[in-house]
């Protein structure tokens, strides 16, 4: 599979997600498979971007409080419900009703000890469940859950009884999988048994808040996808092998191995085997160009909102490396990015081709 160079395509174990809870609540009569509310003749316009498929907020998921009280340093909420998250791989649980969370400080930078916690709640992911369930070091158990487990480690063996360590833990309520991450980088915590303690009780918490909350109603509809009507490399991605206008340019479509994604990657000059550039659609996923974006995880770098000529609306991402960029095309999200470096453009080039791509392409997505 062609290798990408793109922060947009770090491949992380991800989840596909739907609904609905299935005999999580004692003493009630199980709802397996049953889909969320209709909305009704006259409840509101078609939202324009999906909600959580449950009826709470981050916030409400986990008090600020409560986190903090278990974390050694300083955090802040880095993101909630309002968040698009800048890998795409994590956007489809979105689309389908799932909820991500993550509390965390400065430090929080990247997947490894940083302080902090993440949840993700995400409906019909039974496989999900078992994938993680399948790797975890041990079976835990959580009020409120049908099944849990859970697994620890540290960066080292405890030194005068601390480590930076972590822990993950997954429950599943009926088909829902949550999700929770705790992690530590000071070392408080000198033992699994003492950190695995304090993630299967935020687990625990986050459980029974969900099963709490139950659905909401749903207004978003997703739009047709253009990419999947036709030869998505043949024609969008010969729209932008045009823009790069690089005589030895070779490559297509590739495994994305992002759900409800088709890929085109190309390479260039030596290349050293790795993609220099290359396009994306995520499926009916356009309403994403219509929300500031922010890269996962640290969220601390922001894109720059441009617009072409006639209005439509697209984000560009320059990190002096690989310059990248998306917008709503045919009902998709279509992302492009150029390894510059690769090349040796510079980013200001790499930026002036995208852009003109960006004009023939790009389109006004829902919501603007």
């Amino acid at each position: 599979m062609t290798r990408l160079r793109h922060a947009g395509f770090v491949l992380v174990a991800t989840l596909t997600t739907s609904l609905l809870l299935a005999g999580c609540i004692p003493e009630a009569e199980p709802v397996a498979s049953a889909p969320p509310p209709s909305p009704s003749p006259s409840a509101e316009p078609a939202a324009t971007r999906p909600n959580p498929v449950f009826a709470l907020n981050c916030d409400e998921v986990l008090s600020l409080d409560e986190v903090q009280a278990r974390v050694t340093a300083a955090v802040e909420i880095r993101r909630d419900e309002t968040n698009v998250p800048g890998a795409l791989f994590e956007i489809p649980s979105l689309q389908r009703g799932g909820l991500s969370c993550r509390w965390g400080g400065e430090n929080r930078t990247d997947e490894s000890y940083d302080d902090g916690v993440d949840v993700l709640v995400l409906p019909d992911a039974i496989a999900d469940f078992e994938e993680r369930e399948a790797g975890f070091a041990e079976s835990w158990e959580v009020d409120g859950a049908d099944r849990a487990a859970g697994t620890c480690y540290f960066a080292s063996e405890p030194a005068n009884g601390t480590a930076p360590g972590a822990c993950m833990g997954a429950a599943l309520i009926g088909s829902t999988l949550i999700d929770v991450r705790f992690s530590d980088s000071d070392g408080q915590y000198a033992s699994e048994a003492a950190i695995g303690e304090i993630a299967r009780e935020l687990l625990e918490t986050v459980v029974a808040r969900v099963i709490s909350a139950g659905p909401r109603e749903q207004l978003w509809v997703a739009p047709p996808s253009g990419a999947q009507s036709g030869d998505f490399c043949g024609t969008l991605g010969q729209s932008f092998v045009t823009a790069l206008a690089l005589d030895d340019l070779s490559g297509g479509e590739i495994d994305s191995y992002i759900d409800d994604a088709t890929s085109c990657a190309y390479s260039s000059g030596s290349g050293d085997g790795y993609s220099t550039a290359g396009i994306t659609a995520l499926y009916s996923a356009a309403w994403v160009a219509g929300v500031e974006q922010t890269e996962s995880p640290g969220l601390a770098d922001v894109w720059q909102e441009q617009r072409t000529s006639a209005g439509a609306l697209w984000w560009l991402s320059p990190d002096g490396e690989t310059i990248s960029a998306r917008a709503a095309i045919d009902g998709d999200l279509v992302t492009a990015y150029i390894a510059s470096y690769e090349l040796g453009w510079s980013p200001e080039q790499a930026a002036t081709v995208l852009k003109s791509f960006m004009e023939e392409v790009a389109e006004a997505p829902p919501g603007t």
